[in-house]
């Protein structure tokens, strides 16, 4: 069954993560993706591990599905050719440079926006294309810090830390590939492309949504509170006798069930608890009886007693327990493709379903430059053609 993006075609000159990502969303969903690379060396994540599988390396492979690899090495004007009249026969371009390359190098907006008008030219780095800090290159892990994510995340008295997936990454590769569809149908009225400005920071700080809120009605930066809420209570993460249990009670019936189930009765009277503000305020004091309570219980039976009554509740899962779990395994979200060198290897599939035109793992990541000569066949060049510049060092 068809993606809904069939039919568009995407140039990517991605490296590492944020452009990748994006790239394979709307790879997923049908567009045709093509992976500019540099040749010998490609996108450097290709060398990140271990671990490796028959030597592809397991990060490369988690960001590069339903793609195809293109080497050109554009400090060779031949290649720079080559990348124009692929730009011409493109709907989208997506790369995750800080803006001085690309401007030096000759693919600018402005650049491609010449050779293709209609174009969607997606830039994604890490402050944006204009402003004093337009040219610093950043890491998911510096947006994460300087957008206030790390300051917010981590133990009251413990350091700042980052989360474990990279978040900041993976929202503006995200919002790219929403902001990019939106472009394309803005294109269908219009007949015009446009350019899609993405920045780490800006990604990161709109996952702040409420935090940022907190600090705007009060002025006064929010407390890093580890796993707990700052305006719910209880709300956190808490020790059970044999692993780890989330709680979240969003509202007063909640609490009192809660309580019954626990055989905690006496709690909801108590002047210090009675409404989620007292809660709040008292939270150290009631997070003891908790702590107390819940340590002798095992994570099975807390997590059989609140669903029996409506609270919501999680075990803490390792990624054993993740892929094993029978709603993930019915989701599909472990999903298998062939590669040529590995054999099938697992990936993450996409995570939404369109009941006409689903998403789809179509291919395996690519080779470093496997499809180079097919797009350069696609082009008109004859084979006494590739091999010249494959000589010249152009490819």
């Amino acid at each position: 069954m068809a993606g809904p993006l069939e039919g568009y075609r995407v140039l990517e000159l991605g490296r590492v993560l944020a452009a990748p990502f994006c790239a394979q969303m709307l790879g997923d969903l049908g567009a045709d993706v093509i992976k500019i690379e540099m040749p010998e060396t490609g996108d450097e994540s290709r060398a990140y591990g271990p671990p490796f599988i028959q030597g592809q390396s397991f990060y490369f492979l988690s960001l590069n599905r339903n793609k195809e690899s293109v080497t050109l090495n554009l400090k060779h004007e031949r290649a720079k050719e080559i990348l124009r009249e692929l730009i011409r026969r493109s709907d989208v371009f997506v790369h995750n440079s800080v803006p001085e390359p690309m401007e030096r190098l000759g693919f600018s907006y402005e650049d491609v926006r010449r050779v293709n008008p209609k174009i969607v030219y997606c830039a994604i780095s890490g402050f944006g294309q204009s402003g004093p800090d337009r040219d610093k290159p950043c890491l998911d892990m510096m947006a994460q810090a300087l957008s206030g994510l790390m300051f917010l995340t981590g133990e009251p008295q413990g350091s700042p830390m980052r989360s474990g997936a990279a978040v900041s990454d993976i929202a503006a590769g995200m919002f790219g590939a929403y902001a990019i569809v939106a472009a394309l149908l803005q294109r269908e009225r219009s007949g015009e492309g446009q350019m899609v400005d993405i920045s780490l920071l800006e990604a990161s700080i709109s996952l702040l949504t409420y935090q940022a809120n907190r600090y705007f009605v009060t002025g006064e930066n929010p407390a890093r509170l580890g796993n707990a809420h700052p305006a719910i209570v209880p709300y956190d993460c808490y020790r059970t006798a044999d692993g780890w249990v989330t709680i979240a009670i969003m509202n007063q019936p909640m609490w009192e069930r809660f309580c019954t189930a626990l055989n905690l009765e006496g709690l909801p009277r108590d002047p210090r608890f009675l409404s989620n503000a007292d809660r709040v305020s008292n939270r150290d004091a009631l997070n003891q009886v908790l702590f107390d309570r819940l340590g002798r219980i095992s994570t099975a039976e807390l997590v059989a007693r609140l669903e029996e009554v409506a609270v919501p509740c999680a075990e803490v899962r390792d990624l054993h327990a993740v892929f094993a779990d029978a709603q993930v395994r019915h989701l599909g979200v472990r999903q298998q493709v062939h590669h040529p060198l590995t054999g099938d290897i697992d990936v993450v599939g996409a995570p939404y379903r369109l009941s006409a035109s689903p998403a789809a793992v179509r291919k395996p990541p690519p080779r470093l430059g496997e499809h180079t000569e097919k797009w350069l066949h696609e082009l008109g060049y004859a084979p006494e053609q590739i091999a010249t510049l494959r000589k010249q060092g152009a490819i």
